[in-house]
């Protein structure tokens, strides 16, 4: 989620966030432009204003950012929405220092002629939040392991072999991974069982959208167990059983 602090009286914002928040407000954006609607964006407030939310709004250019009173808007235009966006991404991360400044976009029209961003509107910076890497896994394993050994619906000998767990990885995925099991589903490719494996998957991944999941491997018995973590509640979404060497 990300994080937006506002100081009315200096007429200032900054918006902080990881990638996948910006991604996720990125996509969030271009369907109010595409679709014409005025969506919200839930984030959470940090400065000495409370925010209440994110409206993205379309319009015509020049773009513009607000503050209500109770919601920060973003009014974007069709013709300016790709400009936009750019604010919205960041280099990948080995082209990033180890600066302790963390890396940002500034987003307003003091360098502007008011073309592509409105003279009066409100100054943004776009922060990027980094994780070092090597954190990122040894956390990402921490939390695996956990909600693995505290999961009462995994066999005993999964739980046990927690700490053996391969290939521990955060992942991430979009619509198009649902409309593939979707299809799969439909057309069962390898049968009414496969299908009936990946109807179950796709209920119990479906919530978790774009949002950060840890995935792992576990090898128990005759048995190879993969499963799925919600880092930020901590407990295990979903989970497989395969025979071993036939996973896929």
């Amino acid at each position: 989620m990300l994080q937006v602090a506002c100081d009315d009286a200096e007429r200032e914002l900054f918006v902080e966030g990881f990638r996948e928040d910006y991604a996720h407000f990125a996509e969030v954006v271009r369907w109010a432009v595409d679709s014409g609607l005025e969506l919200e964006v839930s984030v959470r407030s940090t400065g000495t204003t409370t925010v209440r939310d994110v409206v993205v709004r379309p319009g015509v250019p020049p773009n513009r950012v607000s503050f209500d009173g109770q919601s920060v808007v973003f009014t974007v235009a069709p013709t300016l929405l790709e400009q936009f966006l750019s604010f919205l991404g960041f280099p990948e991360e080995d082209q990033l220092s180890d600066s302790p400044v963390g890396y940002h976009h500034h987003y307003d029209g003091l360098a502007d002629d008011g073309t592509y961003v409105a003279i009066d509107s409100l100054p943004v910076v776009f922060g990027l939040r980094r994780v070092r890497r090597q954190d990122t896994l040894m956390n990402a394993k921490k939390v695996f392991i956990e909600a693995v050994r505290a999961n009462a619906e995994l066999p005993v000998g999964v739980r046990e072999q927690a700490e053996a767990a391969i290939a521990v990885q955060g992942h991430c995925f979009d619509e198009t991974y649902i409309e593939f099991l979707d299809e799969q589903i439909r057309l069962e490719p390898r049968g009414p069982e496969w299908a009936e494996r990946l109807r179950e998957r796709r209920a119990a991944l479906v919530p978790y959208c774009n949002v950060t999941l840890v995935w792992g491997r576990i090898r128990a018995g005759a048995s190879d167990f993969t499963v799925e973590v919600d880092p930020e509640s901590g407990a295990v979404v979903h989970w497989e059983e395969y025979e071993v060497g036939l996973y896929g």
